[in-house]
């Protein structure tokens, strides 16, 4: 016998559509393999449990917890680009608390601080409107590129930190030699790490006859190459992750001597992103 409560269930609040048009997933993570027009749910109890637990939501698995919970047509958020991700969250926020993001911000001309509420429609339709950069040409190669899925990034992510806080936990009374020997090789740990990261956005290289799409190739060639194509090829990555990471609102300044527009940064910190008051 079925339930009353079952007119109460949950229903989708909002639909959106991915800002990569479904390029760069694989066949089967999306249901009917469309980007378009994904109903988006608020999050469970348990949804909200899960996005404020650290190690989940270091290791990522919270993120994709959540995702595949709240938008049901993307069968496993593991293997979808990184470029989709904010996106979807912002909407999974708008589904579970509205459109309203109340942040702190700070005047640049008069240092005045203040209360504003973002409309997060405002960053849905930015990242909407944005598109992946997805060749650059250095010399005579063209690098086709592609975005990182949501699991390498998450892999390198968490490598880097760990690195990172090796380095920074090195006992203050460890002998001179053998710290200059732990700092060196986690250095070149996290250099190792970078590269890793910038070739992981390579997909294949092609002079106009022929291409290169094997990664180990690839790797030979920017490691061992000319440094031209690797330094190009990082700034490239580089200006791509500040176009994508960019959420920036306009406001005016509510001192009245001042009044001055500026604008500044969202930045989705998810573990308070998804209180009720963020």
């Amino acid at each position: 016998m079925s339930s009353f409560l079952q007119k109460h269930a949950r229903q989708p609040k909002l639909y959106i559509d991915l800002p990569s048009n479904g390029r760069h997933y694989p066949k089967g993570v999306l249901v009917d393999d469309s980007p378009t027009n994904l109903p988006v749910f608020g999050m469970t109890a348990n949804d909200e449990i899960m996005i404020k637990t650290p190690d989940a939501l270091f290791a990522g698995q919270a993120t994709v917890e959540v995702i595949k919970n709240c938008i049901p047509n993307i069968t496993d958020p593991w293997k979808m680009p990184t470029i989709d991700v904010d996106h979807c969250l912002i909407a999974i926020r708008m589904a579970t608390h509205g459109n309203s993001l109340p942040l702190g911000t700070t005047c640049p001309h008069c240092d005045t601080q203040q209360d504003v509420d973002v409309n997060l429609n405002t960053l849905i339709e930015q990242s909407a409107t944005k598109v992946f950069r997805d060749t650059v040409t250095i010399n005579d190669l063209t690098f086709t590129l592609k975005p990182l899925d949501y699991r390498k990034q998450s892999d390198l992510q968490r490598r880097l930190y760990e690195a990172q806080r090796q380095l920074s936990s090195i006992p203050t009374n460890t002998p001179e030699d053998e710290k200059k020997k732990l700092i060196t090789g986690l250095l070149s740990h996290s250099t190792k790490l970078q590269v890793e990261t910038i070739l992981s956005f390579v997909d294949k290289i092609s002079d106009g006859s022929d291409e290169e799409a094997n990664p180990e190739q690839i790797e030979e060639f920017l490691v061992s190459g000319d440094a031209v194509y690797y330094n190009q090829l990082r700034k490239t990555v580089e200006e791509i992750r500040k176009e994508w990471d960019s959420k920036l609102i306009p406001k005016n300044c509510d001192n009245e001597e001042c009044g001055k527009e500026y604008k500044f940064a969202v930045t989705l910190d998810y573990a308070n992103f998804f209180g009720p008051r963020s």
